[in-house]
Formats: structure tokens, C-alpha cells, sequence
């Protein structure tokens, strides 16, 4: 599965939040930059504890079950290769 975080401008809020399939990103931040670097630090925990079975996390490598995250954003894409 391809998982994403794009991080949007919230006018209202005036702050960057994230915008993701992944389950329990919630970021808010004052940078898009942020954003990356706070995901960085919790994106592939929160795969594996809301997108992964037990079974799957037992029988198989990490690196097989999450091939990567794409950040995204109108002038910035990298990958963040998981393992």
C-alpha cells in the first residue's frame, strides 16, 4: 500500500496540518517542513499499529509490509524508504 502526508495551510487555524491515508497522523505545525520532520518520527509506528494485522507483523519483514511513504506538497515530493 502507498501511504502518504501532504501538509495543507489551514487560513483559519494559520498553521500547516496533515493531510494523510495514514490512521492517527494528526499533525499541526507552523511549517510545512515540520510536518515532514514530526511524521518522520511516528509514520511508520502509527502504519503498524493501525494498518497491520498481528499476524502480518508475525509472519513478515517490516520492510515488506510498508514500501514506503511519499511526502508530498506543490514544491517538495521525497520518499521516505521505511526500512
Amino acid at each position: 500500500m502507498l501511504f502518504y502526508i501532504r501538509p495543507v495551510w489551514d487560513d483559519e487555524a494559520k498553521v500547516y496540518i496533515s493531510a494523510s491515508n495514514i490512521i492517527g497522523l494528526n499533525i499541526e505545525a507552523e511549517t510545512a517542513d515540520e510536518i515532514y520532520e514530526i511524521a518522520k518520527d511516528c509514520a511508520v509506528d502509527l502504519i503498524i499499529a493501525n494498518h497491520l494485522s498481528d499476524l502480518d507483523v508475525l509472519n513478515n519483514p517490516i520492510k515488506d509490509l510498508i514500501p514506503f511513504i511519499h511526502f508530498q506538497s506543490e514544491d517538495k515530493e521525497t520518499q521516505l524508504q521505511a526500512m
